[in-house]
């Protein structure tokens, strides 16, 4: 353990004392002249070497310029992010997630210095892609041999949070064959209960496969985090018409929340259905003032005209007030001039 530390110890004094500081004149002239057969060269001797720790040792001596020695790294960790996972390909990458980079240059924006090549990051990176792959693979396989089986695995990967691994459980949504498709939507629809921490994954399924009985049974039954991502996904992937209907169903469903309400905002200038329904909402204690904020897109006349006259004959304060907001939040002036006659008229 001490020869550990002594030897970490060094490793710092090395790379504090080698560190250079390069211009951006220098390194722009660098890119100039970087040799793409130096490149294939280092990948050459990286596949000829048996481990990857004498590779690193050698090339250290090797190279007296770092800005040469670690763009070629970052060239190799590029091939090796397209190549099969090898117990050397893993062992360099190990090592250089803790490189300690030789070229520094200024940050733009202070007297801070930053590596000219950001080699732990791009290892990091290769090591997450390789993930990546590793989970898509396994999980699609999982979904079309024995899929209650691979829910439980999906479950487990996506409660440890990690990007690569959660998009890749949604990625393998589309290498599920026809017919585990077909067993999926039948059982989420019918088991909706059983899919607590694998929500995201069952929203997923149903948006990419366009499932509308199953989001329709989620548009009603999903906690409010849940719901607020698939009301998302529903106007980024659907047309207009049905996403107007799938944000009322989920307004007026038990789980309505407020988001929902506030996505019908575009659709206001232009759709009678939402213009009726966010003032039938106005006087509703928990969707009110969203449905204010949605109103005040409003540039039709007509509309705010109706506004107008909803104030005139509502016995509420509550309904009143909330006209007031809609028209207070719409910026142009026919808007401005009512709630100005409104207030007049008191």
């Amino acid at each position: 353990m001490r020869n550990l530390f002594c030897l970490l110890f060094l490793l710092g004094i090395y790379t504090s004392v080698n560190a250079r500081l390069y211009t951006i004149a220098e390194i722009d002239n660098f890119h100039r002249f970087d040799a793409n057969l130096v490149k294939q060269n280092f990948i050459s001797e990286f596949n000829n070497t048996q481990n990857s720790d004498e590779f690193i040792s050698a090339n250290h001596q090797k190279y007296n310029n770092p800005l040469n020695l670690e763009s070629n790294y970052i060239h190799l960790l590029g091939y090796l992010e397209t190549q099969p996972i090898s117990a050397k390909n893993k062992d360099l990458i190990e090592r250089l997630k803790t490189y300690q980079p030789q070229a520094m240059k200024m940050h733009e924006e202070g007297r801070l210095q930053i590596p000219v090549f950001n080699i732990q990051a791009r290892a990091k990176g290769v090591e997450n892609y390789w993930s990546y792959l590793a989970v898509k693979k396994s999980i699609a396989q999982g979904l079309n041999t024995n899929y209650l089986s691979a829910l439980s695995q999906i479950k487990t990967v996506l409660s440890e949070n990690h990007e690569a691994k959660t998009l890749a459980v949604k990625d393998s949504i589309n290498m599920i064959d026809g017919d585990t498709k077909k067993q999926l939507s039948f059982y989420f629809i019918n088991n909706l209960s059983k899919v607590v921490g694998i929500e995201k994954f069952v929203i997923d399924f149903a948006v990419i496969n366009k499932d509308k009985i199953l989001l329709d049974q989620l548009t009603n039954n999903l906690s409010m985090r849940n719901s607020e991502y698939l009301m998302r996904l529903i106007v980024n992937k659907f047309d207009k018409e049905y996403a107007i209907e799938k944000l009322i169903q989920q307004v007026n469903s038990d789980q309505g929340n407020r988001l929902s309400m506030t996505l019908l905002k575009p659709y206001a200038n232009s759709e009678v259905k939402v213009q009726q329904f966010l003032m039938g909402s106005l006087n509703d204690k928990k969707f009110a003032s969203a449905a204010a904020f949605s109103l005040s897109e409003i540039e039709d006349v007509t509309v705010l005209k109706t506004l107008h006259d909803k104030y005139t004959i509502s016995t509420s304060e509550f309904e009143k007030s909330n006209i007031e907001l809609a028209l207070y939040l719409n910026k142009i002036e026919f808007a401005q001039n009512t709630l100005n006659q409104l207030k007049a008229e008191k």
